[in-house]
């Protein structure tokens, strides 16, 4: 399940930056991983509406926040950015109750709904 998620996000960050460089802006490689503000380049140049996509975009980045992994003391704490779903910390890790399974679900499903709506734009995924 974390494999799934974690490829899912690279897919639609790729995806997006692919679609942003070609029309839109050369520098977009040079951005760091943040889904939300590469969603946000997509204001004027998709066909369609972006407002659904921040919709998604909000709800994923809600359920990253809720989940729990390592930072580099060891410690717990948030998923501000998705690639630290790497130090991702299972239920009881931290000697509490967590719901990472039921959180990677969600992630996985949101994540789906972001490439659906990137496809009906006509973003190759």
């Amino acid at each position: 399940m974390l494999l799934e998620a974690y490829s899912l996000l690279v897919v639609i960050e790729l995806a997006l930056k692919d679609y942003i460089y070609e029309h839109k802006s050369p520098k977009t490689w040079a951005d760091k991983h943040n889904i939300g503000e590469l969603i946000c380049k997509l204001n004027g140049i998709l066909p369609k509406n972006v407002v659904s996509l921040s919709t998604h975009w909000e709800q994923l980045a809600g359920k990253l926040g809720q989940i729990q992994c390592t930072d580099m003391y060891g410690q717990p704490k948030g998923i501000k950015s998705y690639p630290e779903l790497r130090y991702l910390r299972f239920d009881c890790d931290f000697g509490t109750q967590h719901k990472e399974c039921k959180h990677l679900k969600n992630i996985i499903g949101i994540a789906n709904d972001i490439i659906k709506e990137l496809k009906l734009n006509k973003v190759n995924i």
